[in-house]
């Protein structure tokens, strides 16, 4: 196997998915619209956003509007490296005039996102991915799962709500798909004893990246080839300091 792992780029796919409900007297309303990009040559970016919105009623009067937002985007800086982000905005609206005494809930399922990566791997390969989930998240989020599938070292791993950390995986030669998904709890609720808005958010982000594996015999040239430096180091040193003594009984 050679020496320096190449990530061969095959495509790229992500889908942004948005949920919006106002539940006022047992009147549901819901709507939901989700937006799919796909590319088959490596972008630069890649990015989409889905919306939903969504009216409740007190009565006869519109009383309540939901609305729901999920974006997506990855930023490749090389098909061995690339950042993927999501975020999710959620907010009510309570029409001026209203009051509730019961809770108003919106959005409960806010958004969703899936990101998918497939590519082709030669040689010796690290997968690293780093994940930071730290940003407020109104209720939580659901878990989120990272997933590698093909060749070898495949893994699934659920990722805990509002947290960082990182992956890595050892991959040989093959074809690869890297998935990350989850759904978004951004759940707002309005105890409606006043007019106005109640928004919440949610933000998630994660990069990964592929470095090359030295084989044994790799490892081996380097260790030899430094030590030839080295060596090569040391004896211009002594020529250095004997040469002004041989000047001296030259002359």
């Amino acid at each position: 196997m050679p020496a320096h792992a190449a990530i061969i780029f095959t495509n790229v796919a992500m889908t942004a998915a948005s949920a919006a409900n106002t539940n006022v007297k047992n009147v549901v309303d819901t709507k939901s619209k989700s937006s799919t990009v796909k590319s088959k040559t490596l972008p630069a970016t890649l990015s989409t956003t889905a919306t939903a919105t969504a009216s409740g009623k007190i009565g006869v009067t519109a009383a309540i509007d939901s609305s729901s937002s999920t974006l997506t985007s990855v930023t490749f800086a090389s098909p061995a490296s690339g950042v993927f982000s999501a975020s999710s905005n959620t907010g009510i609206v309570q029409a001026i005039g209203s009051t509730r005494t019961n809770p108003i809930l919106s959005a409960a399922a806010a958004g969703a996102y899936t990101f998918t990566y497939n590519f082709g791997n030669i040689g010796k390969t690290l997968l690293t991915i780093n994940y930071n989930l730290l940003d407020p998240n109104s209720v939580a989020t659901s878990l989120s799962t990272i997933s590698l599938t093909g060749g070898s070292g495949a893994f699934s791993q659920a990722v805990t709500p509002n947290a960082s950390g990182s992956l890595t995986a050892t991959l040989l030669g093959g074809n690869y798909q890297l998935r990350i998904g989850s759904t978004y709890m951004d759940r707002v609720q309005r105890n409606g004893l006043a007019a106005g808005t109640t928004t919440g958010s949610s933000f998630d982000i994660f990069s990964f990246s592929f470095a090359a594996v030295p084989e044994p015999a790799t490892w081996m040239m380097l260790i030899l080839g430094f030590g030839a430096i080295g060596t090569a180091m040391r004896r211009r040193r002594t020529t250095d300091r004997v040469s002004p003594i041989s000047d001296m009984l030259a002359a």
